[in-house]
């Protein structure tokens, strides 16, 4: 490993190494006697270069994830893996505190570039610390990676996983308390365990980045008042303030400044041109700024009785939009990180400890410790002219829940986006029209992925078949599905939960022809088919499914021989892996299976 600062070999640079289960994990520090000007500090490391393959976790929560070929140069953050026939290297940032890091890698290298943005230091300066192994890879190395981040930060999440409704991916910015309302009587009817109302971009007075958290008084008037016996969760985007905004217009002492002037941010859900929906950072190095994003979070809190927020774009405080995203956000009183942590911890303060915050549009290790959840992935519709399509986001959302789940359960709570199964338009012209088929294997994907599970459809519409398909998954268990094969290729096709002398094994075919496919296993289990409850039978080894269709999955439980009592339930999606005592379902006396 080289070690540069600003692009040359030094020898200011200290590291404290100490071996951990994910591999050496680095303490690195700064010491300069004499005041320097530092803008960047780089670990480079050699990689694999024979048929390499390499993870690439994207920048931000919202982002395409991906393991491919290493055929070119690529950005990405928070961690990086290759393997190769020639060895393996894995390193992640561990911490998130004071400086934006950043990995560049290509055929050549990997560099871990710690951002210090030219500013001046002197005597002892702390840097990120990050941990690397040249022996594990994959799922072995995001897993300890994880728990060193859960360790790290202390992080305790909550138990419950949220089930209930969510506005965005059927209604957009064209939602209404009363379409709010009646919504929340269908979910208790259909679905009574089920008790979040969440409540995304268009309750609020203004556009998206309006910077205004009142309810908009025309389609909204009542918002204080219950939702029946739900709980109400609502989508704020507290950082960023559009050029049409109050806030912009009368109080642009208050947006970030680069040499005097506004620099764009984001443009949001709408072009990307200026006096068009275009959004500014606002000047979170003013002590004042960080309090009025924070206390406008309390005040909704209060107001309104909010217990679950949905914070958005906040990754635009750090890194603005551009092709590469490679264009940082910086400060004049201090680091963007540095920063960026003060006020997610403040507002963490402001909402309380009994307040879920999720985080999406975000960066991933600097929410770390303060988030409870965050998305794992693009919105799975996007309402736009044109786009890739409905299923090329479906198939790449899925590799981002399967490839990020070793997150889920110890550094944060998973949130796949939607559940939408409908089988016609939505209210929007978003390009969301699945076969009952494609509709499984979304619902699969999201109750595989182990975390949130909102509905985003008007549930007075769905059709019959599709409502079957949201019963199943209503109820989640909580525990991540997690590759057979990290870099499975061409995507993550072979997934599975194991819990005691069960597993559920998912397994997908999103390509377009149909292809045989095989269940790997080693014992004697039963199987039974979690989707049509159906018991497949004996099996001593791996079970092959002939001719599965495209576009579609087939998830399996399989059960140890071993077995006795009730071993599966017809309840639901998972069958009772989760549950000890089942009360209905398939008895085995250990000669044979019998349903009850």
């Amino acid at each position: 490993m080289k070690i540069l600062l600003n692009g040359a070999e030094t020898a200011l640079i200290t590291l404290n190494k100490e071996e951990t289960d994910a591999g050496v994990f680095v303490t690195p520090t700064l010491f300069s006697e004499t005041k320097i000007t530092v803008d960047t500090v780089e670990f480079v490391f050699d990689v694999p270069k024979i048929n390499a393959l390499a993870f690439n976790n994207g920048f931000c929560t919202n982002d395409f994830v991906s393991v491919a070929p290493l055929d070119e140069e690529f950005m990405s953050r928070d961690i990086v893996m290759v393997k190769g026939d020639d060895g393996m290297l894995s390193v992640g940032t561990v911490t998130a505190e004071r400086f934006l890091t950043r990995y560049f890698t290509s055929r050549e290298k990997c560099v871990f570039r710690i951002e210090l943005e030219n500013r001046e230091y002197s005597g002892k300066v702390l840097l990120e610390k990050f941990v690397y192994s040249r022996t594990k890879t994959g799922g072995e190395f995001f897993s300890a990676y994880c728990d060193l981040l859960k360790m790290e930060y202390d992080i305790k999440l909550p138990e419950k996983i949220d089930t209930g409704w969510s506005s965005w991916s059927y209604y957009y910015r064209n939602i209404t308390e009363e379409e709010c309302r009646k919504q929340e009587k269908l979910l208790r009817e259909n679905y009574p365990w089920a008790d979040l109302i969440q409540i995304d971009d268009g309750w609020q007075t203004g556009d998206t980045f309006s910077s205004c958290w009142k309810e908009n008084g025309e389609t909204f008037k009542n918002l204080e008042k219950p939702f029946g016996s739900s709980r109400l969760g609502l989508w704020m985007s507290p950082t960023l303030a559009q050029d049409d905004s109050d806030m912009f217009l009368n109080h642009n002492e208050l947006i970030q400044k680069e040499n005097g002037k506004n620099v764009r941010s984001c443009a949001g859900n709408v072009i990307q041109v200026d006096g068009d929906g275009s959004a500014y950072p606002l000047d979170i190095g003013q002590e004042k700024v960080r309090e009025l994003i924070a206390q406008s979070v309390k005040d909704v809190k209060e107001k309104y009785n909010c217990n679950y927020f949905k914070l958005d774009f906040l990754v635009r405080s750090l890194i603005r939009q551009s092709v590469k995203n490679d264009v940082a956000v910086h400060y004049e009183k201090d680091t963007n990180v540095k920063l960026y942590r003060d006020l997610m911890r403040l507002i963490r303060e402001k909402a309380g400890k009994d307040t879920f915050l999720m985080a999406c549009g975000a960066p991933i290790t600097e929410s770390a410790g303060v988030f409870d959840s965050i998305r794992y992935s693009p919105d799975i519709t996007w309402c736009m002219r044109k786009h890739v399509g409905f299923w090329t986001i479906l198939k790449k959302d899925i590799q981002n829940i399967f490839l990020r789940s070793y997150y889920h359960g110890k550094v944060f709570i998973c949130d796949p986006d939607a559940l939408i199964v409908r089988g016609h338009k939505s209210f929007e012209n978003d390009d969301f029209l699945p076969d009952l088929e494609e509709a499984r294997v979304w619902a699969s994907a999201v109750a595989l992925s182990g975390g949130t599970v909102l509905i985003n459809e008007d549930i007075s519409a769905l059709e019959e078949d599709r409502k079957a398909l949201v019963a199943q998954v209503m109820q989640p268990i909580g525990i991540a599905a997690e590759p057979e094969d990290f870099f499975e290729q061409p995507y993550c096709a072979h997934v599975c939960i194991s819990l005691g002398k069960k597993r559920i094994k998912g397994v997908f075919n999103l390509d377009e022809t149909e292809k045989d496919e095989v269940i790997k296993n080693d014992i004697p289990v039963f199987a039974f088919d979690c989707w049509s409850k159906e018991y497949l039978g004996s099996f001593p080894g791996d079970i092959e499914i002939k001719n599965m269709p495209a576009h579609s999955c087939r998830v399996i439980l399989l059960v140890e021989q071993s077995e006795t009592g009730f071993i599966a339930s017809k309840d639901n999606l998972f069958m009772g892996i989760e549950k000890e005592n089942i009360t209905s379902g398939w008895f085995n006396d250990g000669k044979n299976i019998f349903t009850k």
